[in-house]
């Protein structure tokens, strides 16, 4: 198990975070009174119900729910486990994250893996202006009509020939057979994966160099070469480009996704800034939903050949269960003959993206592509073009696209909307929807106001000294009260929003929640009194309550010296 991150590293790490800042970022805010709101990410809606605090540094949606700090925002907006975001967050800031003590080899291990692959691009850089055969490289690079410039941008290198180049330059074999650098044959002996070949280092979302694709200069197979999965590089959640793009743009309009690193180098060469490409692998949902998170409009650009309309219909069955109506889906097929590489070079810029925005939407192209494999006009066309329909429909979320995507289709093909779906038929009877619950007020409580307020308002802590009298209530809500208690005593300067962060693993973390977005109506000018007056009602049903278990004790037993001291304090506290 990896070291644990230090909780006071994080309290120092929300405290230097603005939450308003931090989240305009992603999704534009407005003033709206004391905080700010938007639409929320989460879902979809018209009317803004998400609301960011900057006095208590969290979030809310009134609509779906969702609530939280500045990590549990980039957590859910990037879909980060917690470790990604602390580390997401750090980066922000230029901080590295410590370890407690109890640092893992695993983790020790990860950062040796970043920090060799990074040495290895470099190394592989200086190789390009170095060795002789890298002059090749760079003859070759003008030849695809690359300059310095992009090859700087984009960091390309040079493997040179060698079996043990590597391992000679870098002694380290366990690491580098680990990050798929050296490959290993039958026999055990171990050699550089990559020889002779143009280097495009791959960087994770954070700038981590995670492995290598390599391009022959000639016609030998296989033309391109990836690194293999390892521990640190896996294809299906990683593209090639992206990590350039968000450098170049603070907000993505779109991306174009593309098969290749060339593709990708040369659209940048010529303008087009903003395009990606998988690792050798078919798209993945997870390369969607990556993707879906920085922009709003998907452009997959395939080649017109077979090979190319094959991969685009691939990667529409991939993508219809992600299609909630939150981001669009577009189809571009190049002329035969033709790659995004060759195409922007031959016509250039415009004429590409004059391709690209005339590009069919991703209803367009299915309903088009089912209809060239039938004949609507007939009974049998049209029963068939039902059957390749309904296994396709089924894997789309209900929702908003759904119904849409069924109402064009009945359109264009004239088939009856009951024989498209029968689940949204016109007609169908419906079950009668349950009218929604009233949500039950919380009741006002001195205890559920105290640790509401106290949640809410961490510098009561201070500020009220009688809250130290809370130390020996015993009522309902003691223990949550006593660790709200106990992290405030060695803790009172947190926000709320640090404040929340030591009950992310708490196993009354909901309540908490709760609690910190309760409306208790008090008003802000009215806080401090009505905290203080709760705190002393709290303080007196503990005494009563404990005179009353010490009175029932008497009546079975003499009490004790400790016992007898405990009551007079008690009957002094509850006539105060």
């Amino acid at each position: 198990m990896a070291g644990r991150i230090p909780q006071a590293f994080i309290d120092d790490l929300l405290a230097r975070t603005d939450i308003v800042e931090l989240i305009d970022s992603h999704v534009p805010l407005k003033k709206s009174g004391r905080n700010y709101s938007a639409c929320c990410p989460f879902h979809s809606e018209k009317t803004p119900s998400f609301s960011v605090s900057g006095q208590k540094q969290f979030f809310h949606c009134f609509g779906c729910g969702m609530n939280g700090n500045a990590i549990t925002f980039l957590m859910e907006f990037e879909r980060l486990e917690f470790v990604a975001a602390i580390e997401e967050l750090a980066n922000m800031h230029g901080l590295s994250v410590p370890r407690d003590s109890g640092d893992s080899k695993d983790l020790s291990r990860s950062r040796d893996q970043y920090h060799l692959l990074e040495q290895v691009a470099q190394f592989y850089r200086q190789q390009l202006k170095q060795n002789e055969d890298g002059n090749k490289a760079i003859v070759y690079m003008k030849q695809r009509g690359l300059t310095g410039d992009i090859a700087r941008q984009f960091e390309l290198g040079y493997a040179p020939d060698g079996f043990n180049t590597l391992l000679e330059k870098f002694k380290d074999k366990e690491q580098l057979l680990a990050t798929g650098m050296l490959a290993e044959n039958e026999r055990g002996r171990v050699y550089d994966r990559f020889r002779q070949r143009l280097m495009f280092p791959i960087r994770d979302k954070r700038g981590r160099v995670i492995g290598f694709g390599g391009r022959v200069l000639g016609d030998e197979q296989p033309k391109y070469l990836n690194s293999p999965e390892t521990d640190i590089f896996h294809k299906g959640r990683e593209l090639y480009g992206l990590y350039q793009a968000r450098k170049q743009h603070r907000h993505l309009a779109h991306v174009v996704i593309v098969e290749g690193y060339m593709d990708v180098v040369a659209l940048a060469q010529y303008g087009v800034t903003n395009a990606v490409a998988t690792l050798g692998t078919a798209t993945s949902q997870e390369h969607i939903a990556q993707l879906a998170r920085v922009t709003e409009n998907l452009y997959f650009c395939f080649d017109g050949d077979r090979a190319g309309r094959a991969a685009a219909w691939k990667a529409l069955e991939t993508a219809l269960p992600t299609l909630e109506g939150k981001h669009a889906l577009y189809f571009c097929f190049l002329p035969d003959g033709h790659d995004p590489d060759s195409y922007i070079k031959a016509f250039g810029k415009d004429a590409f993206e004059q391709v690209l925005f005339n590009s069919p939407s991703l209803s367009t192209y299915l309903i088009d592509e089912l209809k060239k494999q039938t004949d609507v006009a007939t009974v049998d066309g049209r029963s068939r073009f039902i059957h390749l329909l309904q296994p396709l429909l089924a894997k789309i979320p209900k929702g908003i696209f759904r119904p849409l995507l069924v109402a064009e289709i009945v359109r264009v093909t004239g088939i009856d909307k009951s024989l498209v779906d029968p689940d949204t038929a016109v007609g169908e009877r419906r079950p009668v929807p349950k009218r929604p619950q009233q949500k039950k007020a919380q009741q006002v409580t001195p205890v559920r106001l105290v640790i509401a307020l106290l949640l809410q308002y961490p510098p009561l802590y201070n500020a009220v000294p009688e809250v130290a009298g809370l130390n020996t209530y015993a009522g309902p809500g003691a223990e949550i009260l006593k660790h709200l208690l106990e992290i405030l005593a060695t803790h009172p300067h947190l926000n709320a929003g640090q404040l929340l962060e030591h009950w992310r693993e708490h196993a009354d973390r909901a309540t908490i929640e709760r609690l910190a977005l309760w409306e208790h109506l008090v008003p802000e000018e009215g806080i401090e009194a009505e905290f203080r007056d709760a705190v002393r009602r709290l303080i007196k049903d503990g005494a009563k309550k404990e005179i009353e278990q010490l009175n029932a004790v008497a009546a079975t037993r003499a009490l004790t010296d400790d016992e007898k001291s405990r009551y007079r304090q008690l009957l002094v506290a509850q006539a105060e």
